[in-house]
């Protein structure tokens, strides 16, 4: 909740009444979580390929190598690139420059701490039946996107947020316009930038969901 509350901040600095907020994989939870809160202040939703999303609806995801490298991360260039990999679908694009720019974002002060005590605290924190009620989204969601016009984008080839995942979300919030990008994979606006800002510019720019 503190990204949300962090985002909010933002949004109060900069001195915008209304916006429209687009999130990929946990940007996607603080953006419903940002609408939750201010739903007067959101006029439209693009949510991109979000396992967060899955668990908040109490959906079940198989266990993946792409989950299994987030969590084994150790801090090395090699643990990075096999982040990389499996959020990439294009082994081309996954270079020595933006391996080494992820890296020092990954490994700056604290930042690895950081990371390992979330992973450390977030299971125990959904034991919690406070943050667990915080967190569900099997009503709010459905309400939200009847109230605000949402799409979600998802890759076909996701191996991190699956598919079969995204489909189930699907079945939750049917006012939501799922749109699929072939061959891409959990960043489809990596794999595929052309066409997923050409569904966004055109849900945007629509009078209308």
């Amino acid at each position: 909740m503190s990204r949300v509350l962090h985002i909010a901040g933002v949004i109060d600095a900069l001195c915008v009444d209304k916006l429209s907020l687009i999130g990929n994989s946990q940007g996607a939870w603080v953006a419903v979580q940002y609408a939750l809160l201010h739903p007067e202040r959101v006029e439209k939703i693009v949510l991109i390929s979000s396992l967060t999303i899955a668990n908040s609806l109490a959906i079940k995801q198989r266990p993946t190598e792409a989950l299994e490298a987030l969590n084994d991360y150790d801090g090395t260039c090699d643990g990075m690139k096999r982040i990389l990999q499996s959020l990439i679908i294009d082994p081309k694009c996954i270079t020595d420059k933006l391996i080494e720019e992820r890296q020092a974002t990954a490994t700056g002060p604290g930042a690895l701490e950081a990371f390992r005590a979330f992973g450390k605290n977030s299971a125990k924190l959904r034991e919690n039946p406070v943050y667990a009620l915080q967190n569900d989204m099997t009503k709010s969601l459905p309400t939200l996107t009847k109230a605000i016009p949402t799409i979600f984008i998802w890759g076909d080839s996701d191996t991190f947020a699956l598919p079969e995942t995204g489909r189930e979300i699907a079945k939750h919030v049917p006012d939501a316009k799922f749109h699929w990008i072939a061959g891409a994979g959990h960043q489809v606006q990596t794999d595929n930038p052309d066409e997923t800002s050409k569904i966004i510019r055109a849900f945007l720019q629509s009078r209308d969901a």
